[in-house]
């Protein structure tokens, strides 16, 4: 079985939930992160209590599943080990694999991004400030890229660092017309502790992973994928919402891609979605209201420097209908077949009465017809109550 987990709108839907949902049902499954980077945040709780956020590892880790990072997974080792050392005290060693073409990012990725971002003042673009835009913008040449294949030979990667720092970040700033910002960081950029530290990871990194060159030998001989998403449609870097997207094809665009490279001749696609919309960051969100239920609670998305307070609206069939049937569009470059499902989460936090866009109108409907109107228009519909797995609800 091959499962898609995609957020449907501007993220923050229940991926995780879902995602550790389907890895519990086998004993064997690869979790492949199929796009962006470490700035997932995708939460997990066990039904025995333990709970952790989820952003370089596949969120099926609780159920002892593998990560794939895929090609067109940026990998983030600062990140990855901070991660690892609160999954290691929480009783979670997972294995992880990546391709070979995987990007990596340096500090100085992380660095020019939270500059520019601090520089836009109130136009900000709602970047989460881990350097996932600019890692994609200097692996577009060749000189200044650093890739997973690249770890094993030390004296490159110091050299290619040496040439970054030196030469890219000012040539990136003033392109980016930050320049009058290099010099007061310039102390940061000629670090060598930076250097030589995040050296130190690269190997670490090299020795935490297994590096998969043929693509293919991991995931023919594991029972059940999954491929995790990160953010959601509305947030493609080929959104309408543009510049507020992510720097990643969110939806079937790169699955379509690695599925046909495995021979996976069968997806399955979950596109999530809150009963209420969310969105982190800057940028349009139609029909933002307040806090639209007294017993919203997330745990995960608290306010900060980068991306402000969590945002939202009412559940949306309009734009939720439209995002999805963009994203279908992939589905004709895909050599296999192709079922859809929609998940619904976050049930237990609204009123019995809920508010709904529809036809570019705001309703207000009893929760048992919101649901009877979700199953009418989305044949087959999964069903969330919860925090955790055992809360899902398959509807018929």
């Amino acid at each position: 079985m091959t499962d898609i987990i995609c957020g449907g709108l501007f993220g923050d839907e229940g991926k995780g939930v879902t995602t550790d949902y389907y890895a519990s049902k086998y004993n064997d499954s690869l979790v492949i992160r199929y796009n962006s980077s470490a700035q997932a945040s995708h939460t997990v709780t066990t039904p025995d209590g333990r709970r952790h956020a989820f952003s370089h590892f596949g969120s099926g880790s609780f159920n002892n599943s593998k990560t794939y990072l895929s090609k067109y997974f940026s990998s983030h080792p600062m990140l990855f080990f901070k991660e690892k050392e609160i999954l290691n005290k929480l009783g979670v060693n997972p294995i992880v694999y990546a391709d070979s073409k995987g990007i990596i990012s340096v500090p100085y990725d992380v660095l020019i991004n939270q500059i520019l971002e601090q520089s836009r003042g109130n136009n900000r673009h709602g970047s989460c400030g881990i350097g996932f835009n600019e890692t994609v913008e200097r692996n577009l040449i060749d000189e200044f890229s650093i890739k997973i294949e690249h770890l094993p030979y030390k004296d490159h990667l110091i050299y290619v660092l040496e040439k970054i720092r030196k030469e890219y970040v000012p040539k990136r700033m003033e392109a980016l017309g930050i320049i009058e910002h290099y010099e007061p960081n310039k102390n940061m950029f000629d670090s060598d502790n930076i250097l030589y530290n995040f050296m130190g990871d690269l190997l670490d990194y090299k020795k935490s992973i297994i590096i998969d060159e043929e693509s293919t030998s991991i995931v023919k001989s594991t029972e059940n994928i999954i491929f995790e998403g990160a953010q959601g449609l509305l947030l493609d870097e080929n959104s309408k919402y543009f510049p507020h997207v992510t720097r990643s094809s969110t939806g079937l665009k790169n699955v379509v891609d690695i599925a046909n490279t495995f021979g996976i001749d069968e997806l399955n696609v979950n596109y999530i979605a809150r009963c209420y919309i969310t969105k982190h960051g800057n940028g349009p969100m139609p029909f933002e209201c307040e806090k639209p239920y007294e017993n919203i609670v997330d745990l995960t998305n608290i306010p900060n420097d980068w991306q402000g307070s969590l945002r939202f609206a009412p559940f949306n069939f309009d734009l939720l209908n439209e995002a999805i049937s963009n994203d279908l569009k992939h589905k004709e470059n895909y050599k296999g077949t192709i079922t859809t499902n929609l998940v619904v989460t976050c049930l237990d936090q609204v009123d019995e009465n809920i508010r709904v866009i529809l036809n570019d109108s705001e309703i207000v409907m009893e929760k048992h017809n919101f649901i009877i109107l979700l199953k009418e228009k989305y044949s087959n519909l999964i069903l969330s109550y919860g925090p955790t797995r055992e809360t899902i609800v398959l509807t018929t």
